[in-house]
């Protein structure tokens, strides 16, 4: 029997290819079936990304179209919980899935895992031909005074708040950005924070694209250096940093994710400075017969890495020797408009300006245009990507401009309506194991 820790992205996938392989896998998760589908289904990305498509609904009722005139009010309270009924509904999917696939689920606490190997849950020992650590990451909150203080949150709580009157975005990273977006455009006043950088890695062209829609939706944006403490006043909560204060309702705090390592560290299997849990090209940890994928492995920090990355381990637990390699990762920040990053196995450096017809007339009608920057990094191109719906041919950038069929080694955009991405991938899965 395989044994999987945690439900999220890359056990379930996991799961699912060694169950479809005739494997009998044992998928185990804290928190049992409301586990499934991990942080991403049930706190961030698609969380994240459903409030973004209301949000950009709103700000277009007020940035207005000539001749089209909309009232829209915000019942923050019932769109929570809309959102999560339609997580429910897409969980269940997801279990259903997993049944199908013969995958036996069920809820416990891992302790540790054992030589054998075998895992400890719940103080019983479960001995496995092989254990895969999937126990994914949570939000990293800065060591400083105040942060346990009640309204100190992050994107955990978005589903249990009510919609704050004033907030405090402290990050600069795409999740901040995105938070800052939604709340914005959805009626509360914010500012954003950020230590020195923001969007670290973009160009400053990209960048100032991405304040623009920031700004058109009314956030204000702040270079503050490091956050030095919270404090609660009769103003509300004070943030203090390296150069000013804020006092706000709420403070959210989108400061990046750290790896849920705990199990791998109580084990004694190695991890690194940061806490992510080492792994060689085939996903194996320094324990024999035991791999790991996902975000406890570390950044990016990606669904779709995490996927690729449970894949990789099912296929050489499998007898497939598969190599991790190192994949363009497409990422997107979604405000207004897409904001999207990725690379390409070829040499391009410049810029286009992207046609302005149908879904972006009436952004370029704001003055809002589309753009495609390339900057090149030897013989690969960083590609950066502005405009609506901009993610849409990220994850197949690489395969049109360079050589050869990679289709295992595509990372789709998450999250992705597109279903050919999927077909690609699962025709590729077909011919390792021969199906």
């Amino acid at each position: 029997m395989d044994v999987i820790v945690g439900a999220g992205p890359a056990g379930r996938t996991c799961a699912l290819v060694l169950g479809k392989a005739g494997k009998k896998v044992l998928l185990i998760d804290r928190k049992g079936r409301k586990g499934v589908g991990g942080k991403c289904l049930n706190e961030a990305c698609t969380v994240v990304g459903a409030l973004i498509e209301v949000a950009r609904l709103v700000a277009w009722s007020r940035l207005g179209i000539p001749g089209i005139e909309l009232s829209v009010e915000v019942d923050y309270r019932e769109l929570a919980r809309g959102l999560r009924r339609a997580l429910s509904r897409v969980r269940s999917r997801l279990i259903r899935e997993l049944r199908e696939a013969g995958v036996e689920l069920t809820r416990g606490e891992v302790e540790r895992v054992e030589e054998g190997p075998a895992v400890v849950v719940d103080g019983d020992r479960v001995e496995a031909e092989h254990v895969f650590l999937a126990t994914g990451s949570r939000p990293r909150v800065p060591d400083v005074e105040g942060v346990d203080l009640d309204g100190v949150v992050t994107y955990r709580d978005l589903l249990s708040l009510d919609l704050p009157g004033e907030v405090c975005v402290v990050g600069g990273g795409p999740t901040a950005l995105e938070l800052a977006f939604v709340l914005a455009a959805l009626g509360a006043e914010v500012t954003l924070v950020y230590r020195s950088r923001l969007l670290p890695g973009y160009p400053g062209r990209v960048v100032r694209e991405a304040l623009r829609d920031l700004e058109l939706v009314g956030v204000e944006v702040v270079r503050g250096g490091g956050l030095r403490k919270i404090r609660e006043t009769s103003s509300g909560l004070e943030c203090e940093f390296e150069h000013g204060f804020t006092v706000s309702d709420v403070v959210l705090l989108g400061t990046g994710l750290r790896p849920n390592s705990e199990v791998a560290v109580r084990s004694g299997i190695r991890v690194n400075e940061d806490g992510a849990v080492v792994v060689d090209e085939r996903m194996r940890t320094s324990r024999p017969g035991v791999y790991a994928a996902g975000d406890v492995t570390g950044p990016p920090y990606l669904t779709p890495v995490a996927r690729y990355e449970g894949l990789i381990a099912a296929l050489n637990a499998l007898g497939h020797r598969v190599r991790r390699g190192h994949p363009p990762m497409p990422r997107v920040v979604r405000l207004l408009r897409d904001i999207g990053r990725t690379e390409v196995r070829t040499a391009w450096e410049g810029h286009r300006e992207a046609p302005a017809g149908g879904p972006s007339f009436w952004l370029f009608a704001r003055g809002l245009g589309g753009l495609l920057l390339g900057r090149r990094r030897g013989e690969r191109t960083e590609l950066f990507t502005v405009g609506p719906h901009a993610s849409a041919f990220l994850h197949y950038a690489d395969l049109a401009l360079s050589e050869g069929p990679r289709r295992l080694e595509v990372i789709e955009v998450h999250p992705t309506t597109d279903p050919l991405i999927h077909l690609v991938k699962e025709l590729a899965l077909r011919e390792i194991l021969g199906d």
